[in-house]
């Protein structure tokens, strides 16, 4: 799996109960494409608009007049490539050195703005060994179909750079405006394109690869896709029970001081908020 920053300190998963216990039991991950969550934040006011474009460029300026009045207004123009928008991405809080710190002094987080997300909170403790799971799992389930096609980074994971009004250049899906900080996300994103051809020599090629029973993968031509149809994947690592811990959303500063402050253990945590 791709990897683009050092993992941070933890993770965390605002959803409804059920969601969060399908994630606290099966390991279950939901990914949602780029454009769903971009047009449902829109709706409620967390959205970039900005976000997903592949290039944004230097601006240029329209000139003209209107009733003798000099007109120069600046635009930026932006490059959009699709294939950013419909790859899958699953979203978390990330806790990195700022909020270590703050945790380890026993401050609270202003998560105030992830609460509305959900009634409960999945914190992963050990994001190493979650990322282990999450790609032995991928490869585990198509192992058949990467032994003969190229291998490439298929998961990255990072956290998201927010970025000022003035930037120019590259910004992707791991990129938002400054405004959208407190968001802190950290973000893994799964390529829509899981495999092509190694070269040229027919020997190399697989059997072809047409919509299995779950419509999760489908060739075009010499790449193959994942679940090309739809707008969502579901992936399920498996029990993560041992790595996380599951608490009611206006508990989790008290349980993230728990474990970087007090030095708690996972099921000494569990133990004062069972599920």
């Amino acid at each position: 799996m791709g990897n683009k920053v050092t993992s941070p300190y933890a993770l965390l998963k605002f959803s409804e109960k059920n969601f969060t216990e399908e994630l606290y039991h099966n390991g279950k991950m939901h990914f949602r494409t780029l454009s769903y969550f971009k047009n449902q934040e829109m709706q409620n006011g967390r959205g970039d608009p900005d976000e997903g474009l592949t290039y944004r460029n230097k601006p240029d300026f329209l000139k003209g007049d209107i009733g003798g009045m000099a007109l120069n207004i600046g635009l930026t123009p932006k490059i959009e490539l699709r294939s950013h928008k419909n790859n899958f991405i699953w979203c978390s809080y990330g806790i990195f050195e700022k909020q270590y710190g703050l945790l380890k002094n026993k401050t609270d987080l202003d998560i105030s703005n992830l609460t509305a997300l959900g009634e409960y909170c999945l914190i992963i403790l050990d994001v190493n060994e979650f990322n282990s799971r999450l790609e032995n799992n991928f490869h585990s389930q198509f192992m058949d179909l990467m032994y003969y096609w190229a291998g490439k980074d298929i998961i990255t994971g990072s956290m998201v750079e927010y970025i000022s009004e003035e930037y120019l250049g590259d910004i992707g899906p791991f990129k938002k405006e400054k405004s959208y900080e407190s968001q802190n996300e950290y973000r893994y994103v799964l390529d829509r394109v899981i495999g092509f051809q190694k070269g040229h020599d027919p020997s190399l090629y697989p059997k072809r690869v047409d919509k299995d029973e779950f419509q999760r993968i489908l060739q075009k031509n010499n790449e193959i896709y994942l679940a090309s149809t739809q707008e969502f994947y579901n992936l399920c690592i498996g029990n993560i029970s041992d790595i996380s811990v599951m608490v009611p959303a206006e508990e989790v500063n008290d349980a993230l001081i728990m474990w970087f402050s007090e030095v708690k253990s996972i099921s000494e945590i569990q133990k004062k908020y069972p599920i």
